[in-house]
């Protein structure tokens, strides 16, 4: 409800040199009321032209970028600029004056990639509003999703308390229990992110609250399913905003043919940085082993694409392209249900792909899954399971340890195996009244794995007992 952007542009007083795009950057007054502009206020203070905003004005550089290029222009330029725009980067005492302006929460440092510029300013709790930041993230949320009586809490703390990874936490659960809406919800509430002011508005009378998104500066959402919940950003390279989504839908929400996915994944590794596509190279022989930089990224690499590549290794190719070309330091990457599309050796490499890569540029990940095989490359402290009974939601821990547990008792604590085994095990109960354990046995040759024998010779023994 704040109206408060600006683009900023560099005008060198030479005629010879060209105007500087700078990015774009955010300027509040004290008591602004919501739906009041700020361009509105600065002209009814005769403020158009000015050497220094007054200090009841202060401004927030959006992004890293911007910080960037204000300092590329040297030292003098970039202390005059801090001093005439009454930035709170440059100047965090300016900050601390306003933090209790309902402006400076909801629009100055509503992105992320803003708030992670100001929250690290941040000298102590007694200080300011917000916390110093943590060297790795910790943040509750509280989403309210629909059929829910009450909303789903959950912390996400990815403290490192020891040598084991601590990148990627885990979302678990059966389907319907609001795992997709959740990270669709994410999205939103840590870049501060939407396409429109009904999403906005929409999402804000849901209630839900973050209790901190400042660390990341930078949102990444992939889904490979036509039907996430993810909001699509309509400006994707905008730089008012630090949410980006890679996935199977394009403009429109339409989904993408194997053509224009292929398409996708030439015309994306092609334009990434030298830097970082070597990042990408390193990384292709887990997805591709047939395959090398340059028959991705020659002329004619889209046929070489196509015909050299299976379904599976398409959606893993497209997935490394997405992550090479968004993560960046200090980045939420939320993958809703990597397993999709996948065979189970794939997504074995494709996890050590993502934990590798989030090493690599100093990032996270939540991802939502049903798959035994995420939850067995995670330790068990940072994965939650979500539960509905009936309407009430239910987040808890785990009772296991998931790192390198097998399938069985992964399935068992956390997707209720017995309604999974009800088939199997009916028919165990039919051939025990006729046969015996062993004649069953026999049956499948006798291959029968332990887990099987244990069940059929259990049900056995209480076929016996009655």
């Amino acid at each position: 409800g704040f109206v408060t952007g600006f683009y900023a542009t560099l005008y060198p007083k030479s005629n010879t040199e060209k105007a500087i795009e700078i990015g774009f950057v955010k300027i509040l007054k004290k008591a602004q009321k919501v739906g009041i502009k700020t361009f509105d206020l600065l002209r009814e203070d005769n403020l158009l032209k000015f050497e220094q905003l007054p200090e009841e004005y202060c401004s927030l550089m959006q992004s890293e970028e911007f910080f960037t290029k204000i300092s590329d222009q040297g030292e003098v330029f970039y202390n005059k600029y801090i001093i005439a725009m009454n930035d709170v980067y440059g100047n965090p005492d300016i900050g601390n004056r306003f933090e209790e302006e309902k402006g400076f929460s909801t629009s100055l440092i509503r992105s992320s990639a803003a708030a992670a510029l100001y929250v690290p300013l941040a000298k102590s709790p007694a200080d300011t509003m917000f916390e110093p930041i943590a060297k790795e993230p910790y943040f509750e949320t509280s989403i309210n999703l629909p059929g829910a009586d009450r909303p789903h809490t959950v912390t996400f703390d990815f403290q490192k308390d020891d040598a084991l990874s601590n990148r990627i936490f885990v979302l678990v659960g059966k389907n319907g229990v609001g795992k997709t809406q959740i990270l669709a919800r994410l999205a939103f509430l840590i870049s501060g992110g939407g396409t429109s002011i009904s999403i906005e508005k929409e999402e804000a009378d849901k209630g839900d609250k973050i209790s901190s998104r400042g660390f990341f500066k930078n949102v990444v959402a992939f889904s490979f399913s036509a039907f996430d919940d993810f909001e699509l950003p309509s400006e994707a390279e905008d730089s008012r905003t630090s949410y980006r989504y890679w996935g199977l839908r394009g403009e429109k929400n339409k989904l993408l043919t194997t053509d224009q996915l292929t398409s996708r994944i030439y015309s994306t590794t092609r334009n990434l940085s030298e830097n970082r596509k070597e990042v990408f190279a390193k990384y292709l022989e887990y997805v591709t082993p047939d395959l090398n930089l340059s028959d991705i990224t020659r002329r004619g690499a889209k046929k070489v694409i196509k015909e050299r590549t299976s379904a599976g290794q398409r959606m893993m190719l497209a997935t490394l392209t997405g992550l090479v070309s968004f993560l960046k330091d200090r980045s939420i990457l939320l993958f809703d249900e990597p397993e999709t599309h996948l065979h189970p050796s794939m997504l074995a490499n494709l996890m050590s792909v993502i934990n590798g890569l989030l090493e690599d540029f100093n990032s996270y990940a939540i991802i939502s899954t049903h798959s035994p095989i995420v939850l067995q490359q995670v330790p068990s402290r940072y994965v939650r399971v979500i539960r509905r009974l009936e309407n009430t939601p239910e987040i808890g821990s785990l009772s296991i340890e998931t790192f390198g547990e097998n399938f069985t008792e992964i399935s068992q604590e956390i997707f209720d195996v017995s309604d999974y085994e009800r088939d199997h095990k009916d028919v165990f109960i039919k051939l025990l009244s006729e046969y015996t354990a062993e004649d069953i046995i026999a049956m499948f040759n006798n291959r029968l794995g332990i887990s099987a024998r244990a069940l059929l010779y259990s049900l056995d023994q209480a076929e016996h007992k009655q």
